[in-house]
């Protein structure tokens, strides 16, 4: 309804509209018992005969008296006059920052203080539970006072004490501006909308972020990070385009460009986590700019990514001058504004070796070394960077090393190489063999001159001498609490008490949830530190330092009486590392020297295509996503799609290869391991249950008749095949020590059947595929230490052939069953497979030749032994999902020097927090 001025609502007296608005009518009154301005804001006219709208106008009251802050508009009253209710609220007075930046940018200086008030604002909010969902410059007032003032809660909506999302039925989008699409006309409320708002998904706090991120761009530029003439433009550039970082003045601070980028990510999971961290990044650098030296991006940059150069240490300036460059870099929030970070590249045509889960380079206890596994022309082997010599050298006799960590005394450097557990003197000389381990994760290096290490993915800790001996288990799995593995030892100040992640059978492809304890190596006596980490590392002079989901955080800590002593910290965002095996990229030295790689959003998109047996790549019409594994369908047009994190986290979609339409099969990151039917109109496919169990479901592709479920086990199973027949799937265990490879009738008997009895021997065999034919079935199996690609009769007695030497997974059989393809290494290799006859016992007689290559492929995102692509016959060709072109290659490690001594510095200013 429409108030004219002088019309008097209880005590208050309308002296004149201040605006309107989506969610209501705003006017300026005057409170005639208190003698004050206040703004009473009222619904639209029909908007009270509205019940959701009326019941959310309601809630608008409740969550506004829950916000008492300094730059948060206050609310005096909710007041009902002749059936009408209006909200009373504080009147501000001074300009909104939107009218002031239709004049222009802010002077740097003062953008930071506005934003810093606007962060502070934001941050109140999200701790009193509440997400404001539409922050832009037309809902800040600027006070002549010079005091920052956040309004219009009118679309906020509470959030779950834990962070998720609780919408109270509120719609998952803003209302937008819609103007005349006219040249040069800009939309307002749509270009600050988060990428998950514009696609209609639910929001939490990070929405927030997002959209702060867009107004502190806008006050420094003086233009919109998003912008366009229609709505669909807008919505368009949000999803698919970076802002245009050149736009950012030279005077803009390096930690302020980091800041935005951090804030401007896509990915909510990468973004900044929580706004508080940019009021204190503002904060410090609003206190100390001399420090906040600009520097331009590079133009290849997805993001900004200023650097400067190091004046730091001898070695690092030494270092210019190598393959290897060494510059000072500002990409994350820094501990503290003098805080130097270096950067260390390899030179054009090498990589940082990588497979999913394991470590591939290491930190000297000195700070004055790197050992890195480093992949040049088809070939890894590690290789050792002394930070004040000129180059890098090989170590020979390291090919396939990865896992690597130094000696006490970094004079030696022991690895793993998928057989065995070795150690390199740094000075050169062959590897001596310590132990078998074949599947490892980790290990460490103790003061006493004892290795704790982990031999096998679902093996517990062991320990031995490091100048040989025979290992000895220090842990023990506890069934009873269902944990499958022990991973990444690191010693505590060197002994004897050791952390080290602990793995469970429910969640053998996830550890955003893992678990962090502590053994003592002389006693057994074990202890719980840690819940929620991947890994853990021990941080000088006292602390634990463990990733969380790309996080950072870090907790005081006794080495000599390990205890949890207060809530950790976060401390730096945005470290790689891998959910499926509980990898990040980081170590720490003595001096307090930080190692870690930057994680890029991009990394975790992949497009898909064709490569033909030459390698040559044809990309499908299909748009980048987070694909992991895919299934391609009996006539070849269209593929089943793992579309997610993984991890248990994924949901499967079915994708035209030509048109590129995708269509969602699963919800709630619940489905996976799609395999097609015979048919081509049925699927079936691995759902997760709430208990990390999972069944087995067979359903239609369109989703008519709904879905039938064969059966449930209460572990960890992947779906990989189904017979030729179309009457039986193929899945294996996951996870567990000693997998068996299963079938299941699709339409009779839905109980499952082991294809070969339990030997004992065999450690595990998964990821098997049938043959066309029908008579072979090929499948991985550790049972020799080592992931090897067999072969055996699909049913009926008979032998096993390895038909792998060297490793080996990903298997897909040829058109005619006579032709066997496998990835060993980074390369498609291919076996032929033939009968040979029968044997005089009657059983047959396989003849496999030796595996030649085809062509390199992209690395994977998946499990080793389950590799992500599919052979169509028809074409004679290889659908494969690859990393987005300039992400495919990781060279970069950085070092943060000193990154430690400020630990203390940074947890006594968060406890002094009010």
């Amino acid at each position: 309804m429409t108030l004219a001025p002088g019309t008097r609502l209880g005590p208050y007296e309308i002296v004149g509209p201040l605006g309107a608005g989506g969610m209501g009518e705003v006017y300026r009154a005057k409170d005639t018992r208190l003698g004050r301005d206040v703004a009473i804001k009222a619904l639209p006219e029909g908007f009270e005969r509205d019940p959701e709208r009326a019941a959310r106008f309601e809630r608008e009251a409740k969550l506004l008296a829950a916000l008492q802050h300094p730059n948060v508009g206050s609310i005096f009253g909710l007041e009902e006059v002749g059936g009408h209710r209006y909200l009373v609220l504080e009147f501000v007075e001074g300009e909104t920052l939107s009218a002031r930046l239709s004049r222009g940018a802010l002077p740097v200086d003062e953008a930071l203080a506005v934003c810093a008030q606007i962060a502070a604002a934001v941050e109140a909010a999200h701790e009193a539970g509440v997400i404001h969902r539409d922050l832009k410059p037309g809902n800040v007032m600027l006070k002549p006072d010079g005091i920052v003032k956040v309004l219009d809660f009118g679309l906020a909506k509470a959030s779950a004490t834990d962070g998720s999302s609780a919408d109270m039925g509120l719609p998952a989008s803003p209302t937008m501006t819609y103007a005349a699409t006219g040249a040069g006309v800009i939309l307002g409320t749509a270009g600050y909308m988060s990428p998950e708002q514009a696609r209609g998904k639910a929001v939490d706090r990070r929405t927030d972020i997002w959209s702060f991120g867009c107004v502190l761009f806008e006050c420094i530029t003086g233009r919109q990070a998003f912008a366009g003439e229609t709505v669909s433009d807008v919505i368009a550039r949000i999803l698919q385009t970076e802002p245009d970082w050149s736009a950012l003045p030279a005077a803009t601070p390096l930690r302020v460009r980091d800041l935005l980028a951090r804030c401007l990510t896509r990915d909510a999971k990468q973004r900044l986590q929580a706004i508080g961290e940019a009021r204190i990044v503002l904060e410090l650098v609003a206190a100390q700019p001399a420090d906040a030296s600009p520097a331009a991006a590079p133009a290849s940059a997805g993001r900004p990514r200023p650097r400067r150069l190091a004046a730091v240490l001898p070695w690092v300036v030494a270092a210019l001058a190598l393959g290897v460059a060494a510059v000072a870099l500002s990409r994350r929030p820094a501990l503290r504004p003098s805080a130097s970070e270096v950067s260390v590249v390899l030179p054009q045509g090498r990589r940082l070796g990588e497979d999913v889960g394991f470590h591939f380079f290491a930190l000297s206890p000195d700070g004055r070394a790197l050992a890195y596994a480093s992949h040049e022309n088809g070939r890894l082997a590690m290789r050792l960077r002394r930070l004040d010599h000129r180059e890098d050298v090989e170590l020979p006799g390291t090919e396939n090393a990865r896992d690597m960590f130094f000696s006490p005394d970094g004079e030696w450097i022991a690895f793993f190489d998928s057989q065995n557990l070795l150690k390199a003197s740094v000075h050169g000389g062959a590897p001596v063999v310590l132990a078998p381990a074949g599947q490892d994760r980790l290990g460490t290096w103790l003061a006493d001159g004892t290795i704790v290490f982990s031999a096998e993915t679902t093996a517990p800790l062991t320990r031995m001498p490091a100048a040989g001996g025979t290992p000895v288990a220090i842990t023990q799995l506890d069934t009873t609490a269902k944990e499958r593995t022990h991973r990444f030892p690191c010693a505590l100040a060197g002994g004897p008490w050791v952390v080290f992640t602990v793995g469970r059978v429910d969640s053998p492809g996830g550890y955003d949830n893992g678990q962090i304890d502590a053994v003592n190596v002389r006693t057994g006596e074990r202890r719980w530190l840690v819940h929620g980490a991947r890994r853990a590392i021990w941080a000088p002079p006292g602390y634990l330092v463990y990733d969380r989901a790309g996080d950072l955080y870090a907790m005081p800590i006794d080495p000599r009486d390990p205890r949890p002593t207060s809530e950790p910290i976060p401390v730096l965002d945005g470290v790689a590392g891998e959910t499926s095996s509980g990898a990040a990229f980081m170590d720490i030295s003595s001096d307090g020297t930080l190692a870690w790689i930057a994680d890029d959003e991009r990394a975790h998109q992949r497009t898909i295509g064709w490569f033909d047996r030459s390698g040559r790549w044809t990309p499908t019409a299909i748009p980048p996503g987070e694909y992991r594994r895919l299934a391609l369908s009996p006539e070849g047009r269209r593929a089943l799609i793992d579309v997610g994190p993984g991890g248990g986290s994924s949901d499967l979609w079915v994708a035209d290869l030509a048109s590129g339409g995708m269509n969602r099969i699963t919800f709630g990151g619940t489905g996976s391991d799609g395999v097609w039917l015979k048919d081509g109109a049925r699927m079936a496919y691995a759902r997760r249950d709430s208990t990390g169990g999972y069944s087995v479901v067979v359903r239609r592709i369109d989703g008519d008749g709904g879905e039938r479920d064969l059966f449930h086990v209460s572990h960890p199973i992947r779906l990989t095949d189904c017979t030729p027949s179309g009457d039986r799937l193929i899945f294996s265990d996951y996870g567990l020590a000693q997998g068996r490879i299963w079938t299941v009738h699709v339409d009779g008997d839905p109980d499952p059947h082991a294809l070969a009895p339990d030997r004992g021997n065999d450690k595990n065999e998964m990821a098997a595929a049938v043959s066309p034919d029908g008579r072979w079935i090929a499948y991985v199996s550790n049972r020799t230490s080592r992931e090897e690609v067999c072969v055996r009769r699909f049913e009926g007695e008979g032998g096993s052939w390895q038909v792998s030497a060297g490793g080996g997974r990903g298997l897909r059989w040829g058109h005619d069953g006579r032709e066997l393809f496998l990835v060993q290494g980074e390369t498609l290799k291919r076996v032929t497979v033939d009968d040979a006859g029968p044997r005089s016992n009657g059983g047959p007689v396989l003849s496999v030749s030796q595996p030649t290559p085809l062509f390199e492929v992209p690395p994977s995102p998946t499990e080793p032994a389950y590799r992500d692509y599919a052979y169509d016959p028809r074409g004679d060709r290889f659908l494969f999902t690859r990393p987005l072109a300039g992400t495919e290659e990781r060279r970069e490690i950085v070092l943060s020097l000193g990154w430690t001594l400020h630990l203390a510095e940074r947890i006594r200013a968060r406890k002094a927090r009010p």
